[in-house]
């Protein structure tokens, strides 16, 4: 039983690990090592009216590898860069872990108790992407380093005396995974392993009814102003008179930055702040758009949307020239197998680079959860793997990577329930699913292959000696199997064929097989081979009937030059009798079978990619 030492009232304490409760009083009460209750000296750390800001809240419960657990609390961080919340999860067994949370990201914490890093000056000094070692000598990539300057603790939490400045540095490796590291001040506090999950998985359950809205009045125009995304949002631009507002996350309202230095009217967007809809079967809120514009070249501009779900956090539709993407962001860096100057691999996807450059906004309305007047030190790389794209962004103190798949404008329109069209499309987007061809075009390609392969194989078939070296006749009037062996042959090829012949004239109601092995002398090589021949008619209900046939052949391929003979056998059926089978074995003769395959292959070729455009054409013109 533990009390506040400010007004004595009893500490409930969830868990064995909880450190920090924060009291009904105002209090915030640190659990010494000893388990002794001392009141911690604020400073910019405050307490959290219960539920501010989020869907989830203490006493949600949820589930990790089959152990329940429920959220006691949690410390906010508030900095430049934004907020993120560091929940406690305590399991049934009284143990507690964090569980991560911000802008849709959801990780669950593994404390390393054995490993050893870097202080915060060395990290402060590197840049995103630099190789940050621990232990010495285990290399991982700096993906993001943060300081935050405000904490916000809400319930009970399993974090040991935080203080500030509180920072964090995110570190991975493809081999070792996903780590970050805490500090307090310049002293590394203690690192933790990282394991991301979609939010589905945890299963939450007891959320908050209704998502935390912020509403103000904007002090040029008084439009009623109202954030669904605090902490997160940076920037509110009113959308009557462009003023432009700045989150001020230490008196928690919202600051007049600048009147109306956005000026550029082209076009009304498309989705207006405050639209609802569904992507994915997921239900969004449209926060905000802006347009964006390449600092260099052509100078190509698009417009941007920034969806929010107080679950799943942030996704965005952009849109160019009437082609949408649906993109959001991934929590850790792609596990890329292979990476060039110009591609990347990830999951056996092959994605190349299609576009690299550094971006300014010129126009924006609604919230936004980046500082819209510090972009031009972002570098974005896009790579396509149509319908896909992989996009990197990197600054100096972060390395953001987001996943994208095109998106059909009809899809756009029927999700937020629009009735005016959508921006007209021109050209073919960057992740455009499309592939149109032209048909008489494929045909003249088809025509003039299915020609080159009728010369090759003729002038091949120029080259065939076509040689008959013997011919062997069977006569099963006296007997039902017949033997034959011949004399030796050269064949004069380093590779060629053998082809065999039959022919039984006579041949009806009955069957006759012949089989033989072709024998190298020279290095005791076989090849063996046979071939069924029958021949069955009769008259039914008055329409006379066949099966079988007379005649027909065997292939031997890839015989080298050497001295032969042939080992013949032939049978036949007992019960009937037939006159004779003549077998004549050529060397060297043309194979029309292959070029046959290869004729309908290019046709089955033509074929389908014309289906495939005529497809594709179709839903160009339903779009």
């Amino acid at each position: 039983m533990h009390q506040c030492p400010n007004c004595n009232q009893t500490l409930h304490l969830p868990g064995k690990d909880i450190r920090v409760v924060a009291c009904a009083c105002g209090t915030l009460v640190n659990l010494r090592p000893d388990n002794r209750p001392e009141v911690m000296e604020a400073g910019s750390i405050r307490i959290l009216e219960p539920g501010a800001y989020h869907y989830l809240q203490p006493g949600t419960t949820g589930t990790w590898k089959r152990e329940k657990f429920t959220l006691s609390g949690r410390l906010l961080a508030e900095g430049p860069g934004g907020a993120f919340n560091y929940w406690t999860a305590v399991f049934e067994n009284g143990a507690a872990t964090m569980l991560s949370e911000g802008y849709g990201h959801y990780s669950m914490f593994r404390k390393l108790e054995t490993m050893d890093g870097p202080g915060w000056i060395q990290v402060n000094r590197s840049d995103a992407g630099a190789t940050i070692y621990l232990n010495g000598n285990r290399p991982y990539r700096l993906v993001r380093k943060s300081a935050y300057e405000q904490l916000s603790i809400e319930g009970a939490i399993c974090i040991p005396v935080p203080g500030t400045p509180f920072r964090t540095a995110e570190l991975f490796s493809e081999e070792n995974g996903y780590l970050e590291l805490f500090y307090f001040g310049n002293d590394l506090a203690a690192i933790f392993e990282l394991e991301f999950l979609e939010p589905e998985k945890f299963l939450f359950a007891h959320t908050a009814a209704t998502s935390f809205n912020s509403s103000f009045s904007c002090v040029q125009c008084h439009t009623t102003l109202t954030s669904v995304t605090v902490p997160y949002t940076r920037n509110i631009i009113c959308g009557s008179c462009q003023a432009q507002y700045t989150y001020n996350y230490f008196g928690q309202h919202f600051e007049l930055l600048k009147k109306a230095s956005f000026n550029d009217e082209r076009s009304t967007p498309y989705l207006l702040p405050g639209m609802e809809g569904s992507l994915n079967k997921i239900p969004f809120t449209v926060v905000g758009c802006c347009i964006k514009e390449e600092t260099s070249g052509d100078y190509p501009s698009w417009t941007e949307y920034t969806l929010f779900n107080p679950e799943e956090g942030f996704s965005y539709l952009s849109e160019y020239k009437g082609h949408w993407v649906y993109v959001k962001e991934w929590p850790r860096p792609p596990l890329i197998s292979e990476k060039g100057k110009d591609y990347i691999i990830e999951n056996d996807n092959h994605f190349d680079l299609y576009n690299a450059y550094r971006y300014q906004v010129k126009f924006a309305w609604g919230e936004h959860i980046y500082d819209l007047h510090h972009t031009r030190h972002t570098y974005v790389r896009e790579f396509v793997y149509p319908p896909q794209t992989l996009i990197e962004e990197t600054s100096g103190s972060e390395e953001c990577w987001f996943y994208g798949e095109h998106i059909n404008p009809a899809e756009v329109k029927k999700a937020f329930r629009i009735t005016t069209p959508p921006p007209t499309r021109y050209g073919t987007g960057s992740v455009q699913p499309l592939m149109i061809v032209d048909l008489p075009g494929v045909i003249k390609m088809g025509v003039a292959a299915i020609v080159l392969l009728l010369v090759l194989h003729m002038v091949s078939a120029m080259s065939k000696q076509s040689k008959s070296i013997l011919t062997t006749t069977f006569n099963f009037q006296d007997s039902v199997k017949q033997t034959y062996t011949s004399n030796k042959f050269y064949l004069n090829k380093p590779l060629s064929n053998i082809e065999f012949k039959l022919r039984a004239p006579d041949l009806s109601d009955n069957w006759v097989e012949v089989s033989g092995t072709l024998v190298n002398t020279d290095k005791g090589l076989s090849f063996p081979f046979s071939r069924t021949l029958s021949f069955y008619s009769g008259i039914e209900e008055g329409e006379r009937w066949s099966e079988g046939s007379t005649e027909g052949s065997a292939l031997l391929t890839e015989i080298p030059e050497g001295n032969y003979y042939i080992e013949f056998e032939g049978v036949s059926d007992s019960n009937r009798s037939m006159n004779e089978v003549t077998i004549q074995t050529l060397y060297d003769v043309p194979v029309h079978r292959n070029l046959k395959a290869v004729i309908l292959i290019v046709c089955i070729t033509g074929a389908i990619h014309v289906l495939i455009s005529n497809y594709n054409k179709n839903k160009r013109w339903n779009a």
